[in-house]
């Protein structure tokens, strides 16, 4: 019997999910005899919660855009301003407009460190996924976003939040 066994992975590129509606993952397994197992994975859902889900410190104002996700967003320039988001889930994206005139900002997962995302882009782009962090298993999670007050360009948005449950 032969015991190595190979996988092959079926990806199609899917431009945009719909928002509360449920996906599954299907995976086949083949053998190189050609037995095939297919298993289903668990129903997953994204959720997108709006800039106005975030708890906020410091100094931030709020504009209507064409290129924000819900028409808004909330931004600011001053450096230490803070918004948290709190959310139970396996997965978590801050959305943010990228632009030639935005600055960096100092993201926190669960109290630590995870990175520091320049918003900085040679165009204006909305509704991007900036940052994204995944996990095993669901929980309650915790994302911060510290703004660092980039010289020359230190404003930073938010736009919203997609996670999966």
């Amino acid at each position: 019997m032969n015991r190595r066994v190979s996988i092959r992975r079926q990806y199609r590129e899917i431009r945009r999910l719909a928002f509360h509606h449920a996906y599954l993952h299907r995976a086949t397994v083949t053998d190189r005899s050609g037995n095939a197992t297919t298993r289903d994975g668990p129903l997953v859902m994204p959720r997108a919660v709006s800039e106005l889900s975030g708890s906020y410190g410091g100094h931030w104002g709020s504009v209507k855009t064409s290129s924000a996700w819900g028409g808004a967003l909330r931004y600011s320039a001053t450096r230490s301003s803070t918004v948290t988001f709190r959310f139970t889930g396996r997965s978590v994206g801050w959305v943010s407009l990228k632009a030639p005139s935005r600055g960096q900002a100092s993201v926190y997962v669960d109290g630590h460190y995870a990175a520091k995302v320049d918003l900085r882009s040679g165009s204006v782009t909305g509704r991007l996924v900036v940052f994204s962090k995944s996990w095993a298993s669901a929980g309650t999670h915790t994302i911060k976003i510290v703004v660092l007050g980039t010289a020359g360009r230190p404003r930073v948005d938010v736009d919203g939040f997609v996670y999966l449950p």
